[in-house]
């Protein structure tokens, strides 16, 4: 399964063939955290897919709480019915989920 990086384009041929109600999914998703004030500057760092309405999170962040504000924030954006959140805290400070 391959993510879609929320702050980039995709490059030509590596975008999957998603349906179009998947598509829009991730559009509403990645638009949602662009204008989040606690991912602007996380934007590249998160992995956002969809599969059948399933929202798939990966990527790596700083705290445990921005891990979960990630899934809160995106819970109810519509057509999502279950956030799957893999994102990693990985931290300056030695606390790490990976």
């Amino acid at each position: 399964m391959a993510a879609l990086i929320c702050g980039q384009e995709p490059e030509a041929g590596l975008v999957p063939n998603y349906d179009r109600h998947d598509q829009e999914i991730i559009r509403r998703a990645t638009a949602q955290l662009s204008r989040h004030n606690h991912f602007r500057c996380h934007l590249e760092s998160i992995a956002v897919d969809c599969r059948d309405g399933s929202l798939l999170l990966e990527g790596r962040l700083p705290s445990y709480y921005l891990k979960q504000v990630l899934q809160t924030a995106l819970r109810d954006v519509p057509g999502v019915r279950r956030v799957y959140n893999f994102v990693d805290v990985v931290s300056a400070t030695g606390l790490s989920s990976v």
